[in-house]
């Protein structure tokens, strides 16, 4: 129980930052996301900075693809952020099934596209878009997580030198020290929307930094022939 509010169903998700769980909000009678911060996050002050700022992020858009966010606060000394629910589970759910056609790939993007649209204008860069952080909502795809999320012209190495984000997604200034800014997170559209039409990302590894590096220094990945020839404009736009 969090908070003596929301009842803890079962764990849906969890990453670097911390679980994601069902929740039962008791009050409003209504199914949610609880994310609860790892505890060595909520030990450390700059990752915890990140978590508290993601709950900022949120509140300050206001977009159907766009996760809402319902409430914050600590239990203890780890923070906690209450998330609209994606019933219909995450991109990555859908993609271990298979690859998805391309008109499926082109609302895809099309709803993405919109929802970064929104977030950009607010000032801010998601900077680790992926289908993990990709949702199904009542009416469309969502973006969520915003746990690395930055204003803006912020850097992708953080103090202690720690990149964030994940490899197969990273836009090539990611791996250096360059600003970051909002053509980071289309081009991380273009690696989620390739990895929905191929059923794998562009670039792929067990080092995470040489599968970084291999946005900078690799041959650009071609869309197959059976989807340029299906769907032309979709596969231009994706390379």
């Amino acid at each position: 129980m969090i908070a003596d509010r929301y009842e803890i169903l079962d764990e849906i998700g969890h990453g670097a930052m911390g679980v994601v769980h069902r929740a039962r909000d008791l009050q409003l009678g209504r199914t949610v996301a609880v994310k609860l911060v790892a505890p060595h996050v909520a030990a450390d002050p700059d990752p915890r900075a990140r978590f508290v700022r993601e709950a900022h992020a949120l509140g300050r858009v206001v977009h159907p693809g766009v996760v809402g966010i319902y409430d914050v606060g600590a239990d203890g000394e780890r923070p906690w952020l209450v998330m609209e629910l994606g019933p219909g589970g995450s991109l990555a759910d859908r993609l271990a099934e298979g690859p998805m056609s391309p008109p499926e790939v082109g609302a895809l993007v099309t709803e993405v596209a919109a929802a970064l649209a929104a977030i950009h204008a607010a000032g801010i860069v998601h900077r680790d878009l992926t289908p993990g952080n990709v949702l199904r909502g009542q009416d469309g795809w969502m973006v969520g997580d915003f746990g690395v999320a930055a204003a803006s012209g912020e850097t992708a190495i953080t103090r202690t030198g720690v990149v964030l984000g994940t490899p197969e997604y990273w836009a090539p200034e990611v791996m250096g020290e360059s600003r970051v800014g909002p053509a980071a997170d289309v081009y991380s559209l273009g690696c989620v929307a390739f990895h929905a039409l191929t059923g794998h990302p562009p670039y792929s590894g067990s080092n995470p930094l040489r599968v970084g590096m291999l946005h900078v220094t690799a041959p650009r990945p071609i869309v197959p022939d059976r989807v340029r020839a299906e769907a032309p404009d979709l596969a231009a736009l994706v390379e």
